[in-house]
């Protein structure tokens, strides 16, 4: 039986002509008929002392391998592809983290790593990983909550980190005892590619440090930031529409409030919830850069996945031709206003773009209203949507050297519009951002 925390996704993959279903956060994959019917296969945990990750909230981008840390990949969603023959998957692997009622999964690594001991009453820990003799060895020294204590130099210390108390991390065999075997945090910062075989999934690719490195150097301020519903403006309709003793009105109050959570300028010179400049990397020692969303489709002759993280708006464009090394082509912002904007302030002035894509369309150039294969992105906390056509050059549609991906023409007025297939014309020209 599959998990009550997953949600699943069933669907028949051309080249084996086999049902399978498919579990989103809780990462597995079973077939649903056949003789494997029973088969089940984890999509594993991310490793990064193979990958370069951020985990300091430092305001800087500093990423390093890390030994004996893996991450759970916690797909949001998945996509199926059949190239020459065979059906491969996509994750975009969120992060997400589970809670049933008063418990929840994800804690902090100070709650956990406490000096040479285990956090939580009859819990042990496996000496390589806590030592409880030495604050210097261990691998989860850089996380314990006394790290800064020692006299002795460690490269970093970070007792903010998230991890997860599921059974990936300890060993529960016992129940009265539990033991801490291995140290997981949150977050799979990016997609992974998975080839389905008669024997299960077989990982070919991942898109390792990516989402932290390419992200950053295009889009520093909004490396690892974070805009949601929480930013709502006090006072605004979302706002209002919450009952007063509401916990997220709460959040809401705290968010705006410079002496919370807020900022003394939110973009116009007054307090207010903060643009996402001013909370880069504040996400870094939670789940990173989540994917929220992948999708896939043919351009300029070319295949491509496209995703973007949702909580920090960057996208990313990727040429899966050859599936087994795909080529990152492109890296861009749905919402460059949210740089010295708070999304009140942005949406105000109508350049706000996507916050939270939790709905992506790949549009085949049959169906694209401008006639060239473009993508679709709505935003499901900014209320706003925007078109991306590819620019394949002057070769023509299916031809040319390699893939751009420009945003048309932006609507930053309050028009009338037509609304032709949930889009809006605005003089016979695709709004690049749609305020709905």
């Amino acid at each position: 039986m599959l998990s009550l925390l997953s949600m699943l996704l069933t669907m028949k993959l051309k080249a084996s002509m086999r049902k399978y279903m498919f579990s989103l956060e809780i990462l597995y994959m079973q077939q649903a008929n056949g003789s494997n019917s029973d088969l089940v296969n984890r999509y594993g945990l991310k490793d990064w002392s193979k990958y370069p990750i951020d985990v300091m909230e430092d305001k800087d981008c500093v990423l390093q391998t890390i030994e004996g840390l893996y991450t759970l990949r916690s797909a949001d969603s998945i996509a199926a592809i059949t190239i020459d023959g065979n059906d491969y998957v996509i994750t975009a692997n969120e992060g997400d983290d589970v809670e049933y009622g008063d418990f929840e999964e994800r804690v902090k690594s100070k709650d956990v790593f406490v000096g040479g001991s285990v956090g939580y009453p009859n819990m042990t820990a496996d000496p390589t990983i806590l030592s409880n003799s030495s604050l210097t060895e261990g691998t989860s020294r850089f996380f314990n909550s006394e790290c800064n204590d020692t006299d002795v130099e460690t490269p970093f210390c970070t007792d903010d980190m998230r991890f997860t108390l599921g059974s990936s991390m300890f060993d529960y065999s016992n129940p009265l005892a539990p033991n801490l075997y291995r140290m997981v945090g949150i977050g799979g910062r990016g997609l992974s590619i998975f080839k389905v075989t008669d024997s299960g999934l077989e990982e070919i690719w991942d898109s390792g440090d990516d989402f932290e490195r390419e992200g950053c150097a295009a889009f520093r301020w909004a490396h690892n930031s974070i805009q949601d519903e929480e930013f709502a403006p006090v006072g605004g309709p979302f706002y209002l529409s919450l009952e007063p003793d509401d916990d997220l009105r709460a959040t809401i109050d705290e968010v705006n409030d410079p002496e919370e959570d807020g900022c003394e300028d939110g973009g116009d010179g007054n307090a207010g919830a903060c643009p996402m400049s001013a909370i880069m990397d504040d996400r870094t020692a939670k789940d990173g850069p989540a994917a929220e969303m992948v999708v896939v489709g043919e351009a300029c002759g070319k295949t491509f996945a496209v995703t973007v993280s949702e909580k920090n708006s960057i996208g990313f464009l990727y040429d899966i031709s050859v599936i087994t090394s795909p080529v990152l082509e492109k890296v861009f912002h749905l919402s460059p206003a949210s740089e010295a904007l708070n999304p009140g302030l942005a949406y105000g002035d109508r350049t706000l773009g996507e916050i939270d894509s939790e709905s992506i369309q790949f549009l085949s150039t049959e169906d694209s209203p401008t006639g060239k294969a473009s993508v679709l992105f709505s935003g499901a906390w900014s209320g706003t949507a925007s078109l991306w056509e590819f620019d394949c050059g002057s070769a023509g549609e299916g031809e040319g050297d390699g893939p751009t991906v420009d945003a048309t023409t932006t609507a930053t007025s309050s028009a009338t519009a037509d609304y032709i297939s949930g889009l809006v014309t605005l003089g016979g020209v695709i709004a690049a951002s749609i305020m709905l």
